[in-house]
C-alpha cells in the first residue's frame, strides 16, 4: 500500500488520527501566515512595535502572530496587510 492510500484509509477510520493531522494542518497554516507577515515586515523595513503601533495593538502580540502562536482574526490580516501598503486576499481550497 502506499502512503497516499494509508493516509486515507488512517484518516477515514482514526478519529484521534484525523483530529491530531487536521490540527497540525491548522499549526502549519499559522506558521506560513506568521512566516510571510514577518518577511513583508522585515522586507518594508518595519521592526515589530512600529507594527504594533500602527495597528493598535501590542509588540508581543505581533510576535507571537509572526511566530505562529496566535491566529490571528480575518479583520487583523487586512490591517496588516493595508499597514504594508497592499491588501489580504484569502484563498479556500
Amino acid at each position: 500500500m502506499d502512503f497516499k492510500k494509508y493516509l486515507k484509509e488512517k484518516l477515514e477510520k482514526d478519529s484521534k488520527f484525523r483530529e491530531a493531522y487536521e490540527r497540525k494542518d491548522l499549526e502549519n497554516l499559522l506558521i506560513d501566515i506568521g512566516n510571510n507577515i514577518e518577511r513583508d515586515r522585515i522586507k518594508k523595513g518595519i521592526k515589530q512595535n512600529e507594527l504594533a503601533k500602527k495597528l493598535k495593538t501590542s509588540q508581543s502580540y505581533i510576535s507571537r502572530v509572526e511566530n505562529g502562536s496566535l491566529s490571528p482574526s480575518i479583520k487583523m490580516l487586512q490591517k496588516i496587510a493595508e499597514a504594508f501598503g497592499g491588501f489580504a486576499e484569502f484563498k479556500i481550497a
